[in-house]
């Protein structure tokens, strides 16, 4: 089974705050002094002019002392955010080359899948449907969300030009460019492609591949309905064990291309879902936890009505 990338939540730094600066206490120094004049001019005593004068010095130096603290403060955490910014940066360039390294592994690609299948490699029929990658087929390569988030509690009075740091970081590292874009099958219900049929036909093949070489024909079936026309183009599924398999759920053949040939599979694929359905509305499959589909048609994974003990019943896939 493949491995997969999880992903991590890391802590963004704390920003530096931006404190309101203290006011000067004018108004705290004048009271002193207007009593202290006032004592004076009662008690003609210069005691009373040195006891005034002593709590505005006192305030003066409580004022530089607080602002001077201040100033140390906000130097240490903006050191302190600044060497944790650099430290994260770093985490998050180590971590995005695994991630990357691993979504790739996560999802083969058709060639991959293909010479795998051709060579009877490590990675023949290895997805089950207790696997997290069961029915997982790889469309393509693009730029998707990263799996790493980074918890950045964020407040209206931090410093904007730390904020903005923290920022490009985050947005930074909030995509990954060329990892696989994947679609499951269970999930989706359906996949459809559209375009002319010499556009299409690669990415039919390309599914089909990966589906046929990375799941047993014990646990997914092949069937379809075709104009003679696509049926030359596939006409290499014939030769695959999922089109004729013992543990398929249908009758007779598998591949139509006429119109009496397709009622007949179409019948067989519509019996075996309204039986599943009866018998599986609530079943749940492996390792996801998920309940049963209402529906499966063409291009969709068929769930099983009853799992046998020693072996589980194949998808069907048409």
């Amino acid at each position: 089974m493949e491995k997969r990338y999880i992903g991590q939540e890391f802590t963004a730094p704390e920003v530096p705050v931006e404190k309101e600066p203290q006011p000067f206490p004018l108004l705290a120094m004048i009271t002193p002094l207007l009593l202290g004049g006032a004592m004076f001019a009662f008690t003609q005593s210069p005691i009373s002019l040195l006891f005034c004068l002593l709590s505005p010095v006192m305030l003066i130096g409580n004022f530089a002392t607080t602002k001077s603290r201040d100033k140390r403060r906000l130097a240490k955490a903006i050191a302190t955010f600044e060497s944790r910014l650099e430290v994260l940066t770093a985490r998050l360039a180590t971590e995005r080359v695994t991630e990357f390294d691993l979504r790739l592994k996560e999802s083969p690609s058709t060639q991959e899948a293909h010479e795998h299948a051709m060579n009877r490699g490590p990675l023949l029929w290895t997805r089950r449907p207790e696997h997290w990658s069961f029915l997982n087929v790889r469309l393509g390569i693009g730029t998707m969300n990263s799996r790493n988030t980074i918890k950045d509690s964020s407040r209206g009075d931090m410093l904007p030009e730390f904020q903005e740091k923290l920022t490009e970081v985050v947005e930074a590292n909030q995509t990954l460019d060329g990892v696989p874009l994947i679609d499951n099958l269970y999930d989706s219900g359906a996949l459809g492609i559209a375009g002319s049929p010499v556009q299409a036909m690669g990415s039919i093949n390309s599914i089909l591949v990966q589906l046929t070489a990375l799941h047993s024909p014990a646990e997914l079936v092949v069937a379809s309905l075709l104009t003679p026309r696509w049926s030359r183009e596939l006409e290499w599924l014939k030769w695959m064990p999922h089109t004729s398999s013992p543990h398929s759920p249908l009758e007779g053949s598998h591949l139509a291309d006429s119109a009496a040939s397709a009622s007949a599979v179409l019948s067989g694929i519509e019996g075996v879902v309204e039986a599943r359905l009866a018998q599986a509305k609530t079943q749940r499959r492996g390792a996801m936890g998920k309940r049963m589909p209402r529906s499966n048609a063409a291009a969709r994974s068929a769930r099983a009505p009853t799992r046998a003990p020693s072996r589980p019943s194949p998808r069907s896939c048409c």
